[in-house]
């Protein structure tokens, strides 16, 4: 099973990279996942809601939840160890500096999901909501697109921020 896995992930990392990786997208994609690296857009989220009177315990929360995630994502990739896509797949072309951690999971998926997991729970506006998980989902798709990242660490990076989250609103009983 997990063989199978391997495979199709290395099939769509191919095809990614022979049909859908366009010059005009690799600087903005690169840049995308620049701001993201270490969490820095969401630590500078977390700095900005803690920095207000009116949203520092929101801030506290996030905090919580994007601390749990980067504890978890830390845990398991050095259990896992799974090699990056360009490790494995030699000819790959890589528009960002080499990442020297491990692939499973991602890194940048968990800590955005789990940040916006607390977040779209806690606040009303609907389109701040939207542009949160657009972003989100931005950032990991960028992962992919820049053959950092199989298609699984994406997937497993999201659910395991989206349980960050869950965790998080149910430690403060939101």
């Amino acid at each position: 099973m997990l063989q199978l896995l391997n495979e199709l992930d290395k099939n769509i990392v191919i095809y990614i990279h022979n049909n859908i990786q366009i010059h005009s997208l690799n600087s903005p994609m690169a840049f995308i996942t620049k701001i993201s690296d270490y969490g820095f857009i969401w630590m500078i989220l977390i700095c900005i809601l803690m920095a207000s009177k009116k949203y520092r315990k929101i801030g506290y929360i996030v905090a919580f939840s994007f601390l749990l995630s980067r504890i978890e994502v830390h845990a398991i990739k050095e259990l896992v160890k799974r090699p990056r896509p360009f490790i494995e797949i030699t000819y790959l072309n890589i528009y960002i500096s080499k990442p020297t951690s491990s692939s499973f999971p991602s890194g940048h998926a968990i800590s955005s999901f789990a940040t916006i997991g607390v977040l779209v729970n806690m606040i009303s506006n609907k389109c701040y909501k939207l542009i949160l998980i657009f972003t989100a989902f931005l950032i990991s798709i960028s992962r992919l697109y820049l053959m950092v990242h199989y298609p699984s660490d994406l997937i497993v990076g999201i659910l395991l921020g989206l349980l960050s989250s869950r965790i998080t609103l149910r430690v403060f009983k939101i």
